[in-house]
């Protein structure tokens, strides 16, 4: 796996646009937009985060062809930026990060999520692996949690 540098990790987002509709991804390749095939990673996925306890967090991500990337997160209502490479084939990996905030909108943590993913045949569907670093205010790591996830494409 190609571990991505701290200038690619943090660089903001400055295209994509983030659909409006979340949902847990389905993995069914049969559903894929027709126009999916040989897409690569350009556009926007509905996403289903699996955590070790079983939960799954669905999100929105969006993928601009330079290399952008903006994600929204529904059970945090918060935003992710950051940046995606073509590791090789039908791979890819993705660095973003995301604030997080209590009930009065106090800043607790931040959060820098790194997934792994390989797209399937039909480039309608995505499935991986990867993990988040919770930091705290003074950036120290807390936490690192693994997750795997699926997502299917929805432009």
């Amino acid at each position: 796996m190609q571990n991505l540098s701290r200038r690619q990790s943090i660089a903001l987002a400055a295209g994509g646009a983030v659909a409006g509709a979340v949902g847990i991804a389905g993995a069914a390749s049969a559903d894929a937009p027709p126009q999916s095939r040989g897409k690569g990673l350009s556009g926007t996925w509905a996403l289903g985060v699996r955590f070790p306890d079983g939960t799954v967090n669905p999100t929105v991500i969006s993928f601009d062809s330079s290399g952008s990337l903006v994600e929204t997160n529904a059970l945090t209502r918060s935003t992710g930026l950051g940046s995606w490479v073509h590791d090789s084939g039908e791979r890819f990996s993705y660095v973003f990060w995301e604030q997080f905030f209590d009930a009065q909108n106090v800043l607790q943590s931040h959060i820098r999520v790194e997934h792994h993913l390989n797209i399937d045949a039909s480039g309608g569907a995505y499935a991986g692996e990867g993990k988040g670093d919770v930091y705290d205010l003074s950036w120290n790591v807390v936490a690192t949690i693994p997750t795997t996830f699926t997502a299917k494409r929805l432009a």
